[in-house]
């Protein structure tokens, strides 16, 4: 891994990378954002680089060479025969980092007290959820309907690795590329 990474600018694609996955959402460029927000997202930068670790990979720095996209797809290839161990570390990380910017369990998501059901291991998701569903009411499939328990354990666990996936997307808009561990 390079001695110094840009975090910003990898941050900063990160967050485009939620807008434009999320554009019902009421949020503002990576500048705008409050600190908090920025943190997190800089928290997700660093944290690239150590669940790539997990599949024999690393960042590095392309000094102004192209990313060839067969280089793009062989990453891509290694993180989905990895995923489900790249997507719980990719929580973990996630987890930790909203502890070092104050987040606390709370009964559902609420950012601005900075509170998630989720702050839980993987292990800890299917409780937390029948305890929000209890509280709050389980979340909506595409067509309204609600989720059992099980569905909504499932959906959560593909946002991290709906997150694992976009790696080589959010890195090839940067200065960095993905390659295998030497």
């Amino acid at each position: 891994m390079p001695a110094k990474l840009d975090y910003d600018q990898i941050a900063a694609w990160i967050h485009g990378h939620f807008m434009k996955a999320n554009p019902g959402a009421v949020y503002t460029e990576f500048e705008k954002l409050p600190e908090f927000l920025k943190a997190d997202n800089r928290d997700a930068a660093i944290r690239i680089g150590k669940v790539l670790a997990m599949a024999g990979l690393r960042l590095e720095h392309r000094k102004k060479t192209k990313w060839p996209a067969a280089q793009q797809d062989r990453v891509r290839r290694m993180i989905e025969a990895n995923l489900d161990l790249l997507a719980e570390a990719e929580h973990d990380g996630w987890m930790e980092s909203r502890f070092r910017n104050a987040w606390r369990l709370g009964p559902q998501k609420n950012i601005d007290k900075r509170e998630s059901h989720l702050l839980v291991p993987y292990s800890g998701f299917a409780e937390q959820i029948e305890l929000k569903q209890e509280t709050v009411g389980p979340a909506l499939k595409a067509n309204g309907a609600p989720m059992s328990v099980d569905e909504e354990v499932e959906a959560e666990k593909d946002k991290d690795r709906a997150s694992v996936r976009s790696y080589v997307e959010i890195i090839a808009r940067t200065d960095y590329r993905i390659v295998r561990e030497e």
